[in-house]
């Protein structure tokens, strides 16, 4: 394992560092500090017995001293702030516009990996009734990386977080992938759909119920990294079909369309080629963003 050098934390155990954070905050609220500072001061001159002597500071000090101090930190502060101001607005408004840029840059982002799967897909012989989901491992489960469906209702996002330990991707996760070919007509029987689910992956029945696409084939694929690395996602397959209602075709053969490409076998060893590649790429800049 490589041994962690003593210069590696100095950023982050600087920013955490209290006397760092006290000292920041001074330097950028004290104009504000001593305005408040000058306000007590201001209250405090008030307080005075017959002789104009402040009552509550020690020696019983002339009203003037505080007053005239707490006028003068008064003055300074709103003076000092008063200067501040127009560079607080520039830097209000170059914040906003960081914000618009980091936006636009995320949209961007969300449509290059769309048009990744979306590519894919077209290889792969897969319309309206199959979606191409690609998820990130993020701590103890799933974010949505990238998603495409030739049907909109389908490739609208769903949960903002997947369960770790439930549906194909926590089973591709533990195992390298997990497929099923042959789920129940959930047009016909949604209960013994749901049951499926259930006894296969662990999905609850109520978040069974709640899926927007009710697949019937579903193959999930580990994205490994190279080395000795840990995974960083899982790739999932579905479709409305099943294995043995189309025919297979070659990925990106010439022709006519057939059906789309349904074999665990096939997508495995299109996903160990340059397609497996992509998608690795796609889901490590999506961590190194996120984070």
């Amino acid at each position: 394992m490589a041994q962690k050098r003593p210069c590696d934390a100095g950023p982050a155990s600087r920013e955490h560092d209290p006397f760092v954070v006290a000292a920041e905050f001074v330097s950028h609220w004290w104009p504000s500090l001593l305005q408040g500072v000058g306000g007590v001061l201001l209250v405090v001159a008030g307080l005075t017995d017959s002789k104009h002597r402040v009552i509550v500071l020690p020696g019983h000090l002339p009203q003037s001293i505080p007053f005239w101090a707490g006028f003068a930190c008064v003055l300074i502060g709103g003076v000092v702030a008063a200067i501040r101001q127009p560079d607080r607005a520039a830097l209000a408004r170059r914040i906003v516009t960081l914000e618009r840029q980091v936006q636009s840059g995320n949209e961007a982002l969300r449509s290059l990996r769309r048009s990744e799967l979306s590519l894919l897909a077209r290889q792969l012989g897969y319309f309206s009734t199959e979606r191409i989901s690609l998820f990130a491992h993020d701590r103890d489960g799933f974010v949505l990386v990238a998603r495409h469906s030739a049907n909109p209702r389908f490739e609208a996002p769903g949960r903002t977080r997947y369960p770790l330990g439930e549906g194909c991707l926590g089973k591709a996760w533990d195992d390298g992938s997990a497929a099923v070919v042959d789920l129940p007509d959930p047009a016909q029987d949604p209960t013994d759909w749901q049951r499926a689910l259930l006894d296969r992956w662990n999905m609850p029945l109520e978040t069974s119920a709640a899926l927007v696409m009710k697949a019937r084939t579903c193959i999930a694929i580990r994205i490994d990294t190279a080395g000795a690395r840990a995974p960083i996602g899982v790739v999932v397959f579905e479709s409305q079909l099943t294995c043995s209602d189309p025919p297979a075709r070659t990925p990106g053969a010439p022709g006519k369309r057939g059906g789309p490409v349904l074999d665990p076998s096939e997508l495995n060893k299109i996903m160990k080629g340059t397609d497996g590649v992509r998608l690795l790429c796609m889901v490590e800049f999506a961590a190194e963003v996120r984070h």
